[in-house]
C-alpha cells in the first residue's frame, strides 16, 4: 500500500493546507473507496500517515467517534469499525476530482514517449494510453503487459542476447520451441512464463522483478480472459504504474 497511499496523497492539490482532521477523512476514503475496505480501522489510518512521512493525529480515535455522533454524521460505526457516512463519502469525492489520478497517470505515462523508437513497441505504448484513457481497463492491462514484454525483448536482444542464450541452452522445458535467440521474432517461441525463468537465470531481472511480473502475469490473465471479477480503474492505475516504475523504465 506504500506507493498507492502516497500517490493518492500526492494527487489531492490542497493537501499542503489540510487540516489533520482532513488528512483523516481523506485517507479514509482512500482506504474505503480506492483500496476497496470492508470497514476502517484506527491502524489502517495510522498506517496511511506514516507511509507519507506525515505525524499521525493524537485523536485519531476520538475523531472517528466523535464523526459518526450527530445529527449529521460521517462516519458510521460498524460492528468491526467504521465507514464513510454515504452522502459525506459523495462530498469528499466532489472535493477530490474522480479523474484526478487517471490525469496524474496519463501524463506519466506520456512522458514516457520520448524513450520508445518507431516500431512495435511504441505502437504498443500509444495503444496502451489510448485503451487507459478511454476507460478501458481490461485493454490496458492487456497492452501495458505486451508492452513490458516487448521492453524486455529489447533490451535483451541489444545488451544480453548472450547471457540469455547461455541460459537458454540449459534449457529443459519442453514447451520452449527455441534453443537459441537469433531474431528477435524468435522470443514468441518461448512461453511467458518459461521467458520470466530464463530471465532469472540469466541474472537479467533481480528476484524483486520477477516477483512483480509473477504477480502482474496473473492480473493479465484475469483481464485476457471472461470473468466476472471486475478491474476498477484504481487496480488498473495500480498495474501499469507498478510495471512502468519498476520494470519498463529499468531496462531503457
Amino acid at each position: 500500500m506504500n506507493s498507492r497511499a502516497e500517490r493518492f496523497y500526492n494527487s489531492i492539490t490542497e493537501r499542503d493546507t489540510l487540516l489533520q482532521r482532513d488528512q483523516i477523512d481523506m485517507f479514509a476514503y482512500f482506504l474505503q473507496i480506492e483500496e476497496e475496505y470492508s470497514v476502517l480501522s484506527l491502524k489502517d489510518i495510522r498506517e496511511c500517515f506514516e507511509l507519507c512521512d506525515l505525524s499521525v493525529p493524537a485523536r485519531l480515535s476520538a475523531h472517528l467517534s466523535e464523526g459518526a455522533k450527530g445529527k449529521s454524521p460521517r462516519y458510521i460505526k460498524t460492528k468491526n469499525g467504521y465507514r464513510l457516512e454515504k452522502s459525506y463519502r459523495e462530498c469528499l469525492s466532489q472535493k477530490l476530482g474522480d479523474d484526478r489520478l487517471e490525469r496524474q497517470t496519463s501524463v506519466e505515462l506520456r512522458n514516457l514517449e520520448k524513450n520508445f523508437p518507431e516500431g512495435s513497441e511504441l505502437r504498443f505504448f500509444e495503444e496502451t494510453v489510448a485503451c487507459f484513457e478511454a476507460g478501458a481497463n481490461r485493454a490496458a492491462i492487456v497492452m501495458c503487459w505486451n508492452l513490458t514484454l516487448c521492453r524486455l525483448y529489447e533490451y535483451i536482444f541489444q545488451h544480453k542476447l548472450s547471457e540469455f542464450n547461455a541460459a537458454l541452452a540449459t534449457n529443459k522445458d519442453k514447451s520452449v520451441k527455441v534453443s537459441k535467440i537469433e531474431n528477435r521474432s524468435d522470443f514468441s517461441d518461448i512461453p511467458e512464463r518459461a521467458f520470466l525463468l530464463l530471465c532469472r537465470q540469466a541474472r537479467i531481472i533481480s528476484g524483486d522483478v520477477k516477483k512483480i511480473l509473477d504477480q502482474r502475469i496473473e492480473i493479465r490473465n484475469t483481464a485476457a480472459h471472461p470473468s466476472d471479477i471486475e478491474l476498477s480503474k484504481m487496480k488498473t492505475i495500480d498495474f501499469i504504474e507498478d510495471l512502468t516504475r519498476n520494470v519498463i523504465q529499468k531496462f531503457f
